[in-house]
């Protein structure tokens, strides 16, 4: 775990948590973008599964990427991963099936495409 979460670290363009008092319940992973599109990876403890905490972090991955110039969120699924695929599905994803993955891809709305009056 350690490995992994210095590797995140020092790779990520950004990552935000989701803490329960002091215990760190989840964590949205975003990586460097190309082309507009940035990886975004989610960690939810199990017992705090189903209850938005992934959908709380996706949102707050959106409003980064938008600051960032990213238009898109890629999330890269296992074929067999149903909950993710329908947390994908849920989010509005346009979903594509490659060989034994599953490519997500969430729109970045911008504030200008927003139909917001003053």
């Amino acid at each position: 775990m350690r490995g992994y979460a210095a590797h995140t670290l020092a790779r990520a363009a950004h990552i935000a948590g989701a803490l329960d008092a002091s215990r760190l319940i989840g964590v949205v992973e975003v990586f460097e973008a190309r082309d507009g599109v940035a990886e975004v990876a989610f960690a939810i403890d199990a017992e705090w599964r189903r209850r938005g905490i992934a959908s709380t972090l996706l949102e707050v991955a959106k409003r980064w990427a938008e600051q960032a110039g990213v238009a898109t969120l890629r999330m890269v699924i296992s074929r067999n991963n149903w909950p993710m695929r329908q947390f994908a599905h849920k989010a509005g994803a346009r979903i594509d099936l490659w060989l034994d993955e599953v490519y997500a891809d969430i729109a970045v709305p911008t504030t200008a495409s927003l139909n917001i009056s003053a």
